[in-house]
């Protein structure tokens, strides 16, 4: 099974420490950050029920909509406390071919991903992926960690969770109702504008994620995903974040990360 957008955004926690321990983040004013802990009543939920909070967000969601062409860039961003959010790499899928069966549409997938480490260097990777989609689920039934690291719905049936074998516990779920606007470049390519914006219906889904990697001591993250119903089926996770604070000998340090939809429509033909 694949792992999912949690696991690509755990795969960063990395990078975020190599950050933490050489720059200088004494220089900022901390005033608390979203996702503190401190003095929170904790309401635990079953991972069915968070899962299900999530499935839900896109009820009405039809993969029919896909054709070849389609792109969807997402980007990776970190922000420590108050600092601006860096990027840390974009991830890009093109549909090159779409095969519809009786009972599936079976996808060609270019995949292109730019990540960058500490020092500013990018690296390029390149793919072809062939992903199934079933129709009566609505379920990448073949798929890599890349495809469903932004496109995978079931986010807590794949891999929420640093290590598998640690257990994890829920808590403080709430689903709201949102409208936000599309994404700058989608924005420009509808004809709107910052004053008159075009927006989006969708669902924020929030909670609270304990992994026990010790028996008495957590690591505590919050999990904050916004699903978009005005949009591309593969594009539907607008965006998923997780965020915790980060233990140092002097103090503890806010660190977030997201993966955040940027662009998505059709490939000019060459």
């Amino acid at each position: 099974m694949g792992l999912g957008m949690g696991h690509r955004l755990m795969k960063r926690w990395s990078f975020l420490l190599f950050f933490i321990s050489t720059s200088a983040l004494s220089s900022y004013i901390f005033t608390g950050c979203e996702g503190t802990y401190d003095n929170t009543t904790y309401v635990e939920y079953d991972v069915e029920t968070v899962n299900k909070a999530m499935t839900d967000a896109l009820s009405g969601q039809d993969p029919s909509d896909i054709e070849p062409n389609q792109f969807f860039l997402y980007e990776d961003n970190f922000q420590v406390e108050l600092a601006d959010p860096q990027i840390r790499g974009t991830f890009e899928s093109h549909i090159l071919e779409v095969n519809e069966t009786k009972y599936q549409y079976e996808l060609l997938v270019l995949n292109t991903e730019i990540s960058y480490d500490q020092f500013g260097e990018s690296t390029k990777n390149v793919s072809e992926q062939e992903v199934t989609i079933d129709k009566d689920s609505f379920e990448l039934l073949e798929s890599n960690t890349s495809f469903k690291d932004y496109f995978g719905h079931h986010f807590l049936k794949s891999n929420v969770s640093i290590n598998n074998q640690n257990e994890i516990k829920l808590y403080n779920l709430t689903v709201d109702d949102i409208k936000l606007p599309y994404p700058q470049k989608v924005q420009k390519k509808m004809g709107c504008s910052a004053s008159s914006p075009c927006l989006f219906s969708g669902q924020r889904v929030r909670f609270l994620l304990h992994e026990y990697v010790s028996k008495n001591k957590p690591l505590k993250f919050a999990i904050d995903r916004i699903y978009m119903k005005d949009g591309p089926y593969l594009a539907s996770t607008y965006s998923s974040c997780m965020s915790r604070f980060y233990e140092t000998e002097q103090r503890d340090y806010y660190i977030k990360q997201c993966s955040v939809l940027r662009d998505f429509g059709l490939k000019e033909a060459p």
